[in-house]
């Protein structure tokens, strides 16, 4: 294991498939801007990579791996992280992925900054899996609502999961059961 750089370093998100992924990359990334941490372009090079996948469709997951892989290419030497629905569903096919250096699942992905702070940013020779049972989730986990983002109208996240198991449906194995936001807040 190398340290990369102290905090706050450069990172970059790459973010695929729904609007609530898009959200809670919005999250991430106003965690991280919040600690000093600096969001670099696509094209430039970022101590951490941070790529939050989709797994909806066999297309979705296949994106997903391409665009980690590309991550490694691109940003040698960087920290790669792969968190979101793929990471949640399949954790052991992306540590197959030579470079990749955390897996975070959905649970542990409302956590970023305090994963950050506590295990990251460090390269590793192995990568790290951190993921707990979301089947086990039944209450709302949010950090909040995000101060900027991509858009001039951000998301929110009101809903989360689905008690349907449908046979054709990844949704309930990658985010769990149904949840929803407060009415509070």
């Amino acid at each position: 294991m190398t340290e990369i750089s102290s905090n706050p370093g450069t990172f970059h998100i790459k973010t695929l498939g729904c609007k609530v992924n898009q959200y809670e990359s919005d999250m991430i990334h106003g965690d991280l801007a919040k600690t000093g941490w600096l969001d670099t372009t696509a094209d430039a090079s970022s101590g951490m990579v941070i790529i939050n996948t989709c797994s909806v469709t066999k297309k979705a997951a296949t994106q997903s791996r391409q665009m980690i892989r590309r991550a490694i290419r691109n940003h040698p030497g960087a920290v790669i992280i792969a968190t979101g629905c793929l990471a949640q569903t399949e954790p052991g096919s992306l540590a197959e992925i030579d470079g990749i250096d955390y897996i975070i699942g959905n649970v542990d992905k409302i956590k970023f900054p305090e994963c950050i702070h506590n295990r990251l940013p460090v390269k590793n020779a192995e990568p790290v899996i951190i993921r707990a049972d979301i089947s086990a989730q039944h209450i709302f986990g949010d950090s909040g609502f995000p101060e900027t983002g991509a858009r001039s109208r951000p998301f929110i996240k009101i809903q989360d999961g689905c008690d349907q198991f449908c046979t054709y449906c990844i949704v309930p194995h990658a985010r769990g059961p149904s949840r929803s936001r407060p009415m509070q807040s």
